[in-house]
């Protein structure tokens, strides 16, 4: 029925929106910065956290509006987010 497919659009959307706000918090709790930026807003950045021995993961913004981003970590390369906490530290930087 039109009201079930409804329904489960809204399970999805509501899914997404807090696995965003898990990889949120994450950005947070790990404190990641971004130690490398392009020249203008979008291109490659170098996310990390504090710790210096740490390799950084290498970000792409290509878009705001849409989002159009990437990232080498491993969550990014299996989730269907298209973000990560990575993604999220570049936006809130």
């Amino acid at each position: 029925s039109v009201t079930r497919g409804r329904g489960a659009d809204f399970a999805v959307q509501r899914a997404g929106l807090e696995a965003l706000l898990r990889r949120d918090a994450a950005r947070e709790q790990d404190r990641l910065r971004v130690s490398a930026r392009p020249a203008g807003p979008f291109g490659a950045y170098a996310t990390r956290r504090p710790r210096a021995d740490e390799r950084p993961y290498r970000t792409l913004l290509r878009s705001v509006r849409p989002l159009s981003a990437s990232c080498d970590c491993p969550d990014f390369l299996r989730n269907a987010l298209g973000a990560c906490k990575h993604v999220l530290a570049v936006l809130h930087d």
